[in-house]
């Protein structure tokens, strides 16, 4: 004796219902993960004084979309070290709420370096961390003329 095939039909119309329903649970968490995943866009530029040749870093940091992300340290390469900024307490901070970027915020950070710590017209790399990854910045230090 077998299953008829009024039950056999009911059982594989549970099971295309069930998987149906747990595809779609799986696509909209995939999506829910995707939307909260932070996206920013890090830039960074330098210019050099041309009157005390001291030479300023601007890292700007745009949050597109996602969880709120904080600032942890950025690393900047020179010919002769890395710089590491840990303690941000002596540097000049334009949008940030305590080291924190919010969604669709904007944050402009201002390193400022004494003569010699980087060549004009030299491209120079660093890292600026984040709690939510590592992104790149890149820039080169030149004059500023009036």
């Amino acid at each position: 004796m077998g299953i008829s095939q009024p039950y056999l039909a009911i059982l594989s119309t549970m099971a295309f219902i069930s998987i149906v329903v747990s595809l779609s649970f799986f696509y909209l968490y995939i999506i829910d993960q995707a939307n909260k995943t932070p996206v920013l866009g890090v830039y960074a530029d330098s210019r050099i004084d041309p009157d005390t040749n001291e030479i300023t870093v601007y890292i700007v940091i745009r949050h597109e979309r996602g969880r709120t992300v904080e600032i942890q340290r950025i690393m900047l390469i020179n010919e002769s070290s890395v710089i590491t900024i840990d303690n941000f307490n002596e540097t000049i901070i334009l949008g940030c709420r305590n080291r924190e970027i919010p969604a669709g915020g904007k944050c402009i950070i201002t390193l400022k370096f004494p003569p010699g710590s980087f060549s004009e017209n030299k491209t120079y790399q660093g890292l600026v961390y984040f709690n939510e990854g590592v992104y790149p910045v890149a820039f080169t230090p030149s004059r500023l003329y009036e």
